[in-house]
C-alpha cells in the first residue's frame, strides 16, 4: 500500500482520506502487534514506525523520532526483536511533542523498521552519548537556551565550549 501511495502526485495524496489507516497498519507491521513486554518496570509502550522512503539503506544510524504527548520524559527504545537502543531525549513536552533521537543498527532502503518506546519505568543502561558514534564529532541541537559565558557539552560528550552571544 505504501508503495501505491507514494507514487501519487501531491494533489492525489490530499485526497487520501484513510492515511491514518496506512499509517496504523505499518505501525503494526513493523513493531508486531503481539510481542513480549520487555520492560517490566514500563507503565507504557508505543509502537514507533521509522519510514524510509530513499533508495538508500542505513545502518548503525541515529533517527530522529518524534512522539505526541510522550507520558513520561523516561524512554527506553528496542527493536522489534528487543535489542535494547541507546537515545537521546532533545526536548521532553508532555503536552505536546517530544524530540528524541535513537541510533538504530539498521534502516531498510524504501522500507519501515518497527520500534517500541516504553514510558516510565527503571532507567537505561546507555548514556545518551551512546546514540553518537565516533563518526560524530560535534552534535548540537540548540533546542535550549544559552547566554553569553554559558559552557556547553554537545551531546556526543567529546566537546565543551563557551558560548559567545545567545541563542533562544
Amino acid at each position: 500500500a505504501r508503495a501505491a501511495y507514494n507514487t501519487l502526485s501531491d494533489e492525489q495524496q490530499k485526497q487520501i482520506t484513510n492515511y491514518d489507516a496506512l499509517v496504523s497498519a505499518e505501525s503494526g507491521i513493523a513493531a508486531g502487534t503481539a510481542g513480549k513486554w520487555l520492560d517490566e518496570t514500563a507503565v507504557e509502550r508505543r509502537a514507533v514506525t521509522v519510514r524510509n522512503d530513499t533508495d538508500l539503506e542505513f545502518s548503525d544510524v541515529p533517527v530522529r523520532v518524534q512522539i505526541d504527548k510522550a507520558p513520561s520524559q523516561s524512554m527506553k527504545f528496542y527493536t522489534a526483536a528487543g535489542e535494547a537502543l541507546p537515545c537521546e531525549v532533545e526536548n521532553y513536552n508532555a503536552n505536546g511533542i517530544s524530540t528524541v533521537w535513537v541510533r538504530v543498527p539498521a534502516v531498510a532502503a524504501e522500507g519501515i523498521t518497527g520500534l517500541w518506546v516504553y514510558f516510565g519505568g527503571k532507567a537505561s543502561s546507555y548514556a545518551e552519548e551512546d546514540v553518537w558514534n565516533d563518526n560524530y564529532q560535534l552534535v548540537e541541537h540548540f533546542a535550549a537556551p544559552a547566554g553569553n559565558g554559558d559552557r556547553r557539552t554537545d551531546s556526543t560528550g567529546k566537546q565543551t565550549g563557551t558560548v559567545t552571544g545567545a541563542f533562544k
